[in-house]
């Protein structure tokens, strides 16, 4: 590893210590600082959480490579989806912040164990958020270890050592420290990453556009050179997309942080923003690096292949990036499966009361032992691993019926919210793994969420409707916003 290289990645994990102390000494040891920073979080912090947790180390890395194999033709399909998801913020982030402040629930998971009065609803739904979220935490820990590799350090000492101050600066604040640190991780990946596209384009002789299309013209239309984008594929990833603030939890949980709407607000307006800023140069970098070679070995290459025609000092800097980026989605995810091991499987399903103390211990220890699981998953991840980090947003996907089913329909059964998610998992599984060719070409997902939603309306029709605290959370909804 060069000296500018290391100095600035010892600069960076310096910031973060710093941020880790402060956090630490303005922690309190209960669950709602520790998990959901007392529901205090400002305007650009929140909305930076939220956006650097969705962006992952996959934008800068795989998303280049993406557009070097597929061509951009879907690029307008991305944007109107980051662009459309502002909409969905409001939708549910709105109802779900509400929620939050009334009945002071920590994790998504316990919301829907109230709405249905069901924790059999509640363990599914924390289950399923595990089994496609803790695979994709190694996937990141795998991706920093080469990418470290490459710049001469180990790769296992690297993951270890990315796993470790991810524990640090997490055990130590909490919420509060990770969203602090979102913030700077996700400044830091959004500058670097213009960086980069702007440096290539001034280097770039002529028009990059043109010179694509002469190159190869498919790479600048639908569905792209390998025909990935059909129009039933594009609408499937488009639903994918927009839904991912009500299904994968490290986003849904960041609707309990604002400390007002007009926080959330901001959220709603600011994230998109910045999801479009952050995918303008993936687009130059995979484009550039077609030009540059279009015959490497792997679209990943794309990112190490522009870097070789820009100055040294860009390829420490995009080091620093694609490390923030992990980190930023890591801390997240790791904090909200601790969330739900901690609050929903422990505190929530004990009937004699655990103290303060000990559930900071059940906390803090389920986020080394998740941690720990991640790391000997990514020294060796079998090929069942990556097949699940991609299917991430479509396995969380399968929660939007119970979500929707909770939120905007009275009606809703817990009998039929635990048939939506039973059904919608089976459907993605049998399409994944059984050898079932989804119809009309959609991807699994859809088909596994149209089955769920089925599923949702009809079991709820025939079963009797929650009692107790679900009428609470009915009524409170009613008074609210209104329901069907």
């Amino acid at each position: 590893m060069n000296l500018l290289a290391l100095g600035l990645l010892l600069a960076y994990l310096l910031v973060l210590l710093v941020f880790a102390y402060y956090g630490f000494r303005r922690r309190e040891d209960t669950l709602e600082d520790f998990f959901v920073g007392r529901r205090e979080i400002g305007k650009f912090v929140a909305f930076m959480t939220f956006s650097a947790t969705l962006f992952s180390s996959f934008t800068l890395v795989g998303m280049p490579g993406f557009f070097y194999t597929h061509g951009i033709g879907s690029w307008v399909f991305i944007a109107f989806a980051d662009v459309f998801m502002a909409v969905m913020i409001w939708f549910f982030g709105y109802r779900i912040w509400a929620l939050g402040k009334k009945f002071r629930y920590i994790t998504p998971t316990e919301f829907l164990r109230d709405r249905f009065d069901s924790n059999s609803v509640m363990i599914i739904a924390g289950l399923i958020g595990i089994l496609f979220l803790l695979p994709y935490i190694s996937i990141q820990l795998v991706g920093a270890s080469i990418l470290l590799s490459t710049a001469g350090l180990p790769s296992l000492i690297g993951s270890l050592g990315f796993v470790l101050v991810i524990l640090v600066y997490s055990e130590f604040g909490g919420m509060r420290t990770v969203a602090w640190t979102d913030a700077f991780q996700g400044s830091l990946f959004l500058l670097i990453g213009l960086l980069i596209g702007g440096l290539f384009l001034a280097w770039h002789p002529g028009n990059l556009f043109l010179d694509v299309l002469r190159v190869d013209p498919a790479l600048l239309s639908v569905p792209g050179p390998a025909g990935l984008f059909t129009y039933p594929m594009m609408i499937s990833f488009f639903i994918m997309i927009i839904f991912m603030p009500a299904t994968q939890p490290q986003l849904t949980v960041r609707f309990f942080l604002p400390k007002s709407k007009k926080v959330l607000k901001t959220m709603m307006i600011a994230s998109p923003i910045f999801a479009f800023l952050a995918m303008l140069p993936t687009l130059v970098i995979g484009l550039g690096a077609r030009l540059i070679d279009p015959a490497l070995a792997s679209g990943d290459l794309a990112l190490p292949t522009v870097l070789t025609v820009l100055p040294g000092f860009v390829v420490a800097l995009a080091l620093i990036s694609v490390i923030a980026s992990s980190m930023s989605t890591v801390d997240s995810q790791i904090l909200v499966l601790s969330s739900i091991i901690t609050k929903d499987l422990f505190v929530n399903l004990r009937k004699k009361k655990i103290s303060r103390k000990a559930r900071m211990w059940i906390a803090r220890l389920s986020m080394f032992l998740l941690l720990g699981a991640a790391f000997l998953i990514s020294v060796k991840p079998p090929k069942l691993i990556v097949t699940l980090s991609i299917l991430s947003f479509a396995g969380t996907l399968q929660l939007l019926p119970a979500m929707m089913g909770a939120l905007f329909w009275r009606r809703t059964t817990k009998w039929g919210a635990l048939a939506s998610m039973v059904v919608g998992v089976a459907v993605l599984s049998l399409a994944q793994w059984g050898g079932w060719r989804p119809w009309f070409g959609f991807h699994g997902a859809i088909w596994g969420l149209a089955f769920g939603m089925l599923a949702l309306v009809l079991v709820s029709l025939v079963t009797r409707p929650p009692t107790r605290n679900g009428r609470k959370v009915v009524a409170f909804l009613e008074k609210e916003f209104g329901m069907l």
